[in-house]
């Protein structure tokens, strides 16, 4: 794909972007009670020069299928807004409920992050993710979803520092999708993705509950909706650690019944 920008018109949102990015804000003063939630990216990019890496295990109950998933992840900070990132699905074991199971590596994601920060003195902040999935685990045994996949999302998020730090956050993507060449198992359908979601620090834990919703339902002839409440608690247990436990529950047919997902953090 090649880009042209012999629109004369465009070059004032360019330059206004351009302005956009090269402000100032107050990196430093960012209060950043956690790291990560469970299905939602939140809005804090890494620091210039600084790395988290995250384990991540997560087992599905399908409606059809039991999935146990281990994922790695890195974050490095390129600078204190631009963060670049990588995950993988390391190892992938799925039972078939009427079906032999199968194991092996899974997908991968790699990312690129802008934040944005603090707007003014209003504790709104913001950021813009870059994700590209890659199809590296065997579809054909459904250890991967076979697709190619660019989402760009925005992140938003609002502090509440006089309501015991209660912030409120959102992420709204669209996924496009092209299909692995010889696999026809998932139609390339493009999706709609919304989380919403809030986090609370009480009695030495952070609390988070979050709405997730994907929708590929409306082009290409997809089949998803899926909706998920889940729920979740992380503790840090010592400076550049963080715990975690969430639990994302299914609420119509198209959704797993459940998930559970844990996460080890390591920031340095």
């Amino acid at each position: 794909m090649r880009l042209s920008f012999q629109n004369r018109n465009a070059w004032p949102l360019i330059c206004a972007l351009s302005l956009l990015t090269q402000r100032s804000f107050a990196a430093d003063e960012r209060n950043e009670l956690i790291q990560e939630v469970f299905q939602t990216e939140l809005v804090y990019s890494q620091n210039a020069g600084e790395t988290q890496l995250r384990l991540s295990p997560m087992f599905q109950r399908e409606p059809d299928a039991r999935t146990l998933t281990l994922t790695t992840a890195i974050e490095y900070g390129l600078s204190d807004q631009w963060q670049i990132g990588a995950e993988w699905d390391a190892w992938v074991y799925r039972k078939p409920d009427h079906a032999r199971s199968a194991s092996g590596i899974g997908d991968t994601e790699l990312s690129l992050k802008y934040g944005f920060g603090d707007f003014s003195d209003r504790d709104i902040h913001a950021a813009v993710q870059f994700d590209l999935g890659l199809p590296t685990g065997d579809a054909r045994r459904q250890l991967g979803e076979g697709l190619f996949i660019f989402e760009p999302s925005l992140m938003f998020a609002k502090d509440f520092p006089h309501w015991a730090n209660l912030q409120l956050f959102t992420q709204i993507g669209l996924a496009f999708i092209q299909r692995e060449s010889g696999h026809d198992a998932e139609p390339a359908a493009h999706e709609f993705v919304w989380n919403n979601g809030l986090f609370l620090p009480l009695g030495g834990f952070v609390w988070s509950a979050e709405f997730n919703w994907s929708n590929n339902e409306w082009n290409h002839g997809g089949k998803n909706n899926e909706f998920y409440f889940t729920p979740g608690w992380t503790w840090s247990p010592a400076a550049g650690w963080e715990l975690g436990a969430g639990v994302p529950i299914g609420l119509n047919s198209s959704s797993d019944d459940f998930r559970v997902i844990l996460k080890i953090i390591r920031e340095f």
